[in-house]
């Protein structure tokens, strides 16, 4: 399907839900300062076991988990990744597609990561890169090679461009999809200041209680910081996606972004 038509498609999709409050926007709230003082020294804790490092640099996901937790509060330099011409790649030694079991050299989740923790001019000489290239992001499969239509509109918004409207999710039951519908959403309220109606009744149907990333941002928006700061203490196994070869490190990566948002709302 072209991006023309996909992007007609939810256009008339959102279109339908605008009445129905689905975009009615949900502004941040705040939480109790003493409910936050054994989440703050467990934070400094498992950032310290980050180390400033990347999480892994062999992982054909490795810029995914480095921004992650560059945006927990580790001190990583994930324009390692990224080549003079402004094209990203998924991890430091570059070439994860002819060498390994990747679909693509890039995908749209990896975008969603580098959006998360690089700089505007990092993410504009990016995407000019990739505009360029017809919006493809590397070579590869195009269903993951070609940036979509939605994680370009998100990527505009965090970047203060037009690229496209903010479109409706539809649920999925994958982990992995409801982590990168989260990323979008919470990436999309950075941006903003707000989340809609439509995205907090998503992150309510995705929360588990064992998701840190979905229970951190839920909270954001709903005020019941007890939850999640419950769960994070707690530290139980993570969602099934926090996989790879460094799979304790990328659990911390998502536990110290998730720790952050709640840490750090205001």
């Amino acid at each position: 399907m072209g991006v023309w038509l996909t992007t007609v498609i939810w256009v008339l999709i959102m279109a339908s839900l605008v009445g129905c409050g689905h975009f009615d926007i949900i502004k941040p709230k705040s939480p109790q300062a003493s409910k936050l003082q054994l989440l703050q020294a467990r934070y400094d804790e498992n950032l310290a076991k980050l180390g400033n490092r990347w999480p892994s640099r062999s992982d054909c996901d490795a810029v995914l988990w480095a921004s992650i937790s560059k945006h927990g509060g580790n001190d990583v330099d994930i324009t390692e990744s990224q080549a003079e011409s402004g094209q990203w790649f998924r991890r430091p030694g570059k070439d994860c597609f002819s060498t390994a079991s990747s679909r693509s050299s890039f995908s749209n989740d990896m975008a969603l990561g580098i959006v998360l923790a690089a700089s505007t001019h990092d993410i504009k000489r990016w995407f000019n890169w990739v505009k360029r290239n017809n919006y493809r992001m590397g070579p590869g499969d195009p269903g993951a090679a070609v940036l979509k239509p939605n994680v370009m509109a998100v990527i505009g918004r965090r970047v203060g461009w037009n690229l496209g409207p903010r479109y409706p999710y539809v649920s999925n039951s994958r982990d992995y999809v409801r982590h990168i519908q989260t990323l979008m959403i919470y990436v999309d309220g950075l941006s903003t200041g707000y989340i809609t109606k439509g995205e907090l009744s998503l992150l309510k149907r995705y929360n588990d209680g064992r998701d840190y990333l979905i229970a951190s941002v839920l909270a954001k928006y709903t005020g019941d910081f007890d939850a999640a700061v419950g769960l994070l203490l707690e530290e139980g196994e993570p969602p099934s996606y926090v996989r790879g070869d460094s799979p304790e490190m990328f659990r911390l990566a998502h536990w110290v972004m998730s720790a952050k948002i709640v840490l750090g709302v205001k």
